[in-house]
């Protein structure tokens, strides 16, 4: 019997010290696929868009940059540009 108590007591004593704790781990870092961007255009850009039924998006450019766009309900994206300056078609 005392065998027994002594062999169930290092059993689990040796699989207590084998087990992890989450103190252990390194806080998670935020990372840029977790941060949503932000569209940023002038004020009259962002009414005329909503005006013609659009929503402000991204638009990737040949070199990587990302730049404002006003999408369109028919598919159509248009730069700050087109929207003053009345180029852009519904």
């Amino acid at each position: 019997m005392k065998a027994a108590s002594l062999l169930l007591a290092g059993a689990a004593l040796l699989l207590s010290a084998c087990s992890s704790t989450p103190d252990n781990e390194p806080p998670q870092q935020a990372t840029a696929a977790h941060v949503q961007p932000h569209v940023v255009m002038s004020a009259m850009a962002e009414s005329s868009c909503s005006g013609a039924g659009g929503t402000l998006a991204f638009s990737r450019q040949l070199d990587g940059s990302r730049i404002g766009m006003c999408q369109l309900s028919n598919g159509r994206r248009c730069d700050e540009q087109a929207l003053m300056g009345g180029t852009c078609a519904r």
